[in-house]
């Protein structure tokens, strides 16, 4: 479990750059990492803006950012034809985009776990619901 779920701001903006960079690279090791190439999907140009905007979340474990995902209010066209099992308007959802979870942590748990608090965090931004969608594998 997260000892302390945040909105990162610009000043996190190098410390979360490490993070996907660090995630990026130990895909090469394991079966279970996202299809990532840092520099250009995540890159530091983004994480920047994402955390300008109020959009990335970081998860901290003793100090350290072990979990972070930017979310998006609105549904996204990406996932327009998926047969989700619950109708919501575009104002009831927000996605869950590079979530990621480095360390010791990483097995033990699932998004709408990490980011339990998150939520708080993010309906004070305005109302919408956090359910647990995962895109289907292609």
């Amino acid at each position: 479990m997260l000892d302390q779920v945040k909105i990162l701001t610009a000043a996190d903006a190098t410390t979360a750059g490490d993070f996907y960079q660090a995630v990026c690279a130990h895909q090469a090791q394991d079966d279970y990492g996202p299809e990532w190439t840092w520099g250009d999907y995540p890159n530091q140009a983004d994480i920047l803006a994402a955390c300008q905007q109020g959009q990335l979340l970081g998860g901290y474990q003793e100090g350290r950012l072990a979990a972070a995902g930017k979310l998006t209010r609105g549904d996204d066209p990406t996932y327009h034809a998926v047969p989700w099992p619950t109708e919501a308007t575009d104002n009831q959802v927000a996605v869950l985009h590079l979530y990621a979870v480095s360390g010791p942590g990483r097995f033990i748990s699932d998004a709408p776990s990490h980011f339990k608090d998150g939520q708080a965090a993010g309906r004070d931004r305005g109302s919408f619901r956090c359910g647990q969608r995962q895109r289907p594998r292609r």
